[in-house]
C-alpha cells in the first residue's frame, strides 16, 4: 500500500509528474494505491 496524501496543492514539474504516471502505472492491478487531496473552499 502506498498513500499520496496532499496530492495537487502545489504545482508540480513536468519529471514530477511523470514520475507520479510512471509510479501508478507500475502499481496498477497488481497493488492499493490512495490519493489524497483537499483543496481550500476558496479554490
Amino acid at each position: 500500500l502506498i498513500i499520496l496524501d496532499d496530492l495537487g496543492l502545489d504545482v508540480i514539474t513536468t519529471r514530477q509528474c511523470n514520475d507520479l504516471l510512471e509510479i501508478t502505472e507500475d502499481r496498477y492491478g497488481q497493488t492499493s494505491t490512495i490519493l489524497i487531496s483537499q483543496l481550500p473552499v476558496e479554490q
